[in-house]
């Protein structure tokens, strides 16, 4: 178990190293880092920016594109996408949607 002074230690190592890692962000994966934390829906808030923590830094120009397209829909769509309870509209078929639907697929 850790101690309340390990905790607070390491929420200080990791909120600056996330503002260092912010600074150096480019401002549209910035932004798109943000809203996808910030979505309406606490459910979209973890199922987009969980995956945008992992993969913001891989993301093709064609990806951010997507992933923009995708931030302008409504949240309850969003959700059912993402968790496969309805299919994708064709102008969201594609490979970024693939691959953010297969990293929250619940095994």
């Amino acid at each position: 178990m850790l101690t309340k002074g390990l905790k607070v230690l390491i929420s200080y190592a990791a909120r600056n190293l996330r503002q260092s890692y912010l600074k150096s962000m480019n401002p549209r994966r910035k932004k798109l880092l943000f809203q996808s934390q910030h979505c309406g829906w606490k459910e979209n808030d973890f199922l987009l920016g969980c995956y945008a923590v992992e993969v913001m830094d891989s993301l093709s120009e064609a990806d951010l594109d997507a992933f923009e397209a995708l931030l302008r829909e409504s949240d309850n769509d969003i959700y059912n996408w993402v968790t496969e309870r309805e299919p994708l509209p064709a102008h969201l078929d594609n490979a970024f949607m693939a691959a953010l639907i297969t990293f929250n697929r619940a095994e």
